[in-house]
């Protein structure tokens, strides 16, 4: 199959991916290959923003190295003396390079990436380490804002989770997407979870407290 117009900047079909959520490798496994196959249809674009929506949609499908490469076309070094039709990419102030004015379509979706490489919470549903690259063996982030009122912070090693905290601004039931075996602490007092499927794990909130997960 050979794509029409693969410079094409609009993902207009890839809108149930992001900034939808209809689309996930979770819950629509089968529609989610075809988005990844679309979107390899479309690697190239002709402006800034259009790499930082391709690299959105990488990320909700979890391909996180995929999502990375794209976004280095987007945060390319523009100078802002020199012009040219072919300068796509983020002058000094990290203004996106098209034109004068600002494309914001471009400077939020950007932050978006590399947020939602770290965590995602689509569908009432938390998920941590979603989309790490795979050269970012190692790290820590902190503050974070999950849907649902939560608040967290994370840190891995070899790109699996060592530690989060979960902060619980409204008190909400907390489901967390991970396989491994983790234990949940408020304070000293260990948490009961229960296993909601192989992979998520449920477990009740109370507001203003914070919940330490820990690798079993």
């Amino acid at each position: 199959m050979e794509a029409v117009d693969p410079a094409h900047r609009h993902l207009s079909h890839m809108y149930p991916v992001f900034p939808g959520n209809e689309i996930s490798s979770l819950h629509t496994p089968a529609l989610a290959i075809a988005a990844k196959k679309a979107l390899s249809l479309r690697m190239k674009t002709n402006c800034s923003w259009g790499f930082a929506w391709k690299a959105a949609c990488w990320t909700r499908l979890g391909e996180g190295d995929s999502a990375w490469q794209t976004l280095q076309n987007q945060l390319r070094y523009v100078d802002a003396e020199k012009e040219s039709a072919n300068n796509y990419g983020l002058f000094p102030n990290l203004f996106n390079s098209e034109g004068s004015s600002t494309i914001l379509n471009g400077n939020g979706c950007a932050t978006a990436v590399i947020t939602e490489m770290l965590l995602q919470s689509q569908a009432g549903e938390i998920q941590l380490l979603p989309a790490l690259p795979s050269w970012l063996e190692e790290g820590m982030v902190t503050g974070l804002c999950a849907r649902g009122g939560f608040v967290v912070d994370i840190a891995w090693h070899k790109h699996a989770l060592a530690s989060s905290t979960i902060y619980s601004t409204l008190g909400n039931e907390c489901r967390l997407h991970i396989s491994e075996l983790v234990k949940i602490f408020e304070g000293s007092k260990q948490i009961a979870i229960s296993r909601a499927a192989d992979d998520m794990i449920v477990f009740k909130t109370e507001k203003g407290k914070k919940y330490a997960i820990l690798a079993d």
